[in-house]
């Protein structure tokens, strides 16, 4: 029915459907993957910062820090807009903002590949009075040696982890 070399082209393209298929599939795979990654890396900051807010709120007696949201939802994880969390403590305040990269990974701002981004803001009265926010820009790095919640220090462009001594500096320097 078909000539040799029809029968070859046809088989060539076969197999190039399939290899589509297969790269498809990987792709789909992987956005799956990086999808999971994401959600598990938002509630990894709620986390922090819940751990952070319990703890200190143990120890003091007469102010509360507060969280909002007070629980990260797995479905909490906004696609097409800014993901916030904050800790509120006496009209001291600390907002971690963060979305999703245009691309499963980005290396724009910083050299080591991250999947979302934002920032972290603190002030007070006394701050506002001055028109001055102080800011950080956050990731969520996903290099194998800098896994995990990073900033970069707006004054050194230092990049450190985002962890309860992070979080313990912040609110010393709102204290001040």
């Amino acid at each position: 029915m078909f000539s040799r070399s029809q029968e070859d082209r046809l088989k060539r393209l076969a197999q190039k459907l399939e290899q589509v298929a297969e790269k498809d599939r990987r792709r789909m795979e992987r956005e799956e993957e990086m999808l999971a990654l994401r959600q598990r890396a938002a509630e990894e900051l709620h986390k922090l910062c819940s751990d952070f807010v319990a703890s200190i709120n143990q120890l003091v007696t007469t102010v509360h820090l507060d969280l909002a949201p007070p629980v990260w939802e797995t479905d909490t994880l906004k696609y097409n807009d800014i993901n916030m969390i904050q800790i509120n403590v006496s009209g001291r305040i600390v907002q971690l903002s963060f979305q999703i990269t245009d691309t499963l990974e980005e290396k724009i701002d910083i050299r080591v590949p991250y999947t979302l981004h934002g920032a972290v803001r603190w002030f007070n009265q006394d701050l506002l009075e001055r028109d001055e926010v102080r800011d950080d820009r956050l990731y969520y790095c996903i290099g194998r040696s800098d896994r995990g919640w990073r900033y970069v220090d707006s004054r050194s462009q230092k990049l450190g982890p985002v962890d309860q001594d992070y979080l313990t500096g912040i609110i010393e320097q709102l204290l001040q």
